[in-house]
C-alpha cells in the first residue's frame, strides 16, 4: 500500500473462480477486505443490504446480469463507491456506457495482478 492509501472493503462480482481467487488473495495480501460473489445480481443484493459498506467494487463485465446492468443499478441507488471493472473485452460502446456511468477504471484480461493491485491502491489513495 502507498503511503496516502488506506485498506478498502472491496465488493469482487466475477462468474470465473479462478478470477476471483487470485483477485482476493493479492487484495487480501495487502490489507483490503474482498467479498466474493458470482454474478451482478448477488452483487446488487449485498450493496443494497449493506450501501455503505464497500469503497470499491470490482466487476467482471460478461456474467448473466452484466457490470454494465450492475453499474447501472448502483448509480440509480447512489452508491457512494468506487468501480472497477474487469473484462476480458469490451466494445468501445459499452466502454463509453460504462464511462458515461463514471467509471473510470478498466482492467483487461488476461492481466497482471500486480497492474491490478496498482490500479486499486491508486482507487485507495484517492478515496473520499
Amino acid at each position: 500500500m502507498t503511503k496516502n492509501s488506506r485498506n478498502l472493503n472491496i465488493l469482487l462480482a466475477d462468474d470465473d473462480k479462478s478470477t476471483t481467487v487470485a483477485v482476493s488473495v493479492v487484495l487480501k495480501q495487502v490489507g483490503h477486505r474482498v467479498n466474493v460473489v458470482h454474478d451482478g445480481e448477488e452483487a446488487l443484493l449485498a450493496i443494497t443490504h449493506e450501501p455503505a459498506g464497500y469503497q470499491l467494487v470490482i466487476t467482471d463485465h460478461q456474467m448473466k446480469f452484466t457490470g454494465l446492468e450492475l453499474v447501472t443499478q448502483l448509480k440509480k441507488i447512489a452508491f457512494p463507491g468506487k468501480i472497477l471493472v474487469l473484462s476480458g473485452y469490451l466494445e468501445t460502446n459499452v466502454k463509453n456506457a460504462y464511462r458515461r456511468l463514471g467509471v473510470k477504471t478498466f482492467i483487461f484480461k488476461p492481466f497482471d495482478l500486480a497492474d491490478l493491485r496498482k490500479a486499486v491502491e491508486e482507487l485507495a489513495a484517492f478515496e473520499e
